[in-house]
């Protein structure tokens, strides 16, 4: 028996995702529909960048539409031509015919689909509440979990499926967990917390974090952020009833 696919317009498709994921702070991404496409919607990718190798893949999954973590176009970095490197990522969109959506800070900090309300629930923290202020919004969670470091190593490398790179520098026992996921690294600087669950940790964090009493786990910067995407694909498909499909392209950072 041949099973059709069911299908959205774009408006709609993009008036839910703009309602989903509606963002009270500020954002350097220019989040929403970045590129028009098809008006037709049966199936949407969802990968971390909008890099060409994420747009090829979409195009040939036959996607009419893309989400992406981190979109074409951020306001500090708007082109002022058009090199090899945008026409080519362009081209491709044009020629599949492929919308593109971005959302950055709001799938962050989503407090059901967020990277970090992912990692809230695969972490098993207990008491989340909101925490980290960053440009007028709160991103991040911290919560309760008594354990170890070593414990919460293991714990955190299970989840994510990948080597998790750890600065000891809190106390023995653990019981306050800050998450932000990401490059949000710099969260260690706040305090607050016996250890960060993050994606990137890079040099200018380091002594904050250390005489803080912070330990932080760095577990990529990439792999933090397919958590929301493939929570929105999930909610995609219950509400609007559309496959979905999760486009890879790892930078092993």
């Amino acid at each position: 028996m041949l099973v059709m696919k069911k299908s959205k317009s774009r408006k709609e498709v993009v008036k839910w995702l703009d309602s989903t994921l509606a963002y009270a702070g500020k954002d350097k991404s220019c989040n929403g529909l970045q590129v028009e496409g098809a008006e037709k919607i049966t199936r949407v990718g969802l990968a971390v960048d909008a890099c060409l190798d994420s747009i090829s893949m979409a195009s040939r999954k036959t996607c009419q539409m893309l989400i992406v973590h981190h979109g074409l176009f951020w306001r500090d970095k708007l082109p002022s031509r058009v090199n090899r490197v945008w026409r080519a990522r362009l081209k491709e969109c044009f020629d599949s015919d492929l919308n593109l959506y971005a959302s950055h800070l709001p799938l962050d900090a989503h407090s059901k689909l967020g990277n970090n309300a992912e990692i809230v629930r695969g972490m098993k923290i207990r008491k989340p509440e909101r925490w980290l202020e960053y440009e007028g919004a709160q991103i991040g969670f911290k919560g309760k979990k008594s354990t170890t470091l070593t414990q919460l190593t293991s714990d955190y490398e299970k989840f994510l499926g990948n080597e998790v790179r750890v600065f000891d520098f809190g106390p023995k026992k653990i019981e306050t967990i800050g998450v932000c996921s990401g490059g949000g690294g710099f969260a260690a600087a706040v305090g607050e917390v016996d250890a960060l669950l993050t994606g990137e940790f890079n040099h200018s964090n380091y002594h904050f974090a250390k005489e803080n009493r912070v330990s932080v786990l760095e577990g990529g910067h990439y792999a933090t952020e397919t958590l929301g995407l493939k929570a929105l694909g999930r909610a995609l498909e219950k509400k609007l009833g559309i496959e979905t499909v999760f486009i890879n392209a790892p930078t092993g950072l």
